[in-house]
């Protein structure tokens, strides 16, 4: 069948192919070119994602390194500190360096009487009242000198006299200080007991 003679003979069969043409490419334009285009286009983008997630993931293994070598340190300046810190099997050594710290800072002792030692949370906490006599700032000495050799104890209370019958100038003093332990090293464990 002829569908158009002039001025090119045109057959029907040639309308047909030439739809048939027409649909393929554009059957072909939906389904190959512009999935192949979405998806390309996704790549690319994926791509930058790709190279700047790297980027980033760069920067955080950096701060991360940095983080860990602080960490380090500051394990290593924990573990230093926690080896300073008194235990409970050692109260009979404090006693001792108090009483010499008093001697070197001129503070008589008259008395020294530790209390039972009773558990706070981590720690083993013990008072110890001691009596003695010296000069105001001697005694002061004395104290500024423990908290630098122990930081682990505190002043609980002081109580400071001066005789009238003292022609020395010396005062009486009694104070109660707080030592903080950790319990004694288990055998198996080497750190605290429970």
């Amino acid at each position: 069948m002829i569908i158009c003679r002039r001025p090119v003979t045109i057959y029907a069969v040639d309308a047909l192919g030439a739809t048939f043409v027409v649909g393929l490419i554009a059957l072909s334009y939906w389904f190959i070119w512009r999935p192949w285009q979405d998806t390309w286009r996704n790549y690319r983008e994926c791509t930058v994602r790709h190279g700047v997630a790297g980027q980033e993931l760069k920067g955080e293994l950096l701060n991360l390194e940095r983080f860990e070598e602080r960490l380090a340190g500051l394990e290593e300046v924990v573990a230093a500190q926690s080896e300073r810190i008194p235990r409970s099997d050692a109260l009979a050594g404090l006693l001792r360096e108090m009483t010499e710290t008093a001697a070197e800072a001129q503070v008589e002792v008259l008395s020294v009487t530790p209390q039972p030692a009773v558990r706070e949370g981590e720690y083993v906490v013990c008072d110890i009242n001691v009596a003695g006599r010296s000069s105001s700032r001697d005694f002061v000495r004395f104290l500024d000198r423990m908290a630098a050799r122990n930081p682990y104890q505190s002043l609980r209370d002081c109580a400071v006299r001066r005789t009238t019958r003292a022609a020395d100038g010396l005062c009486e003093m009694n104070w109660t200080m707080r030592v903080y332990m950790l319990p004694a090293a288990g055998p198996d464990d080497g750190g605290a007991a429970p």
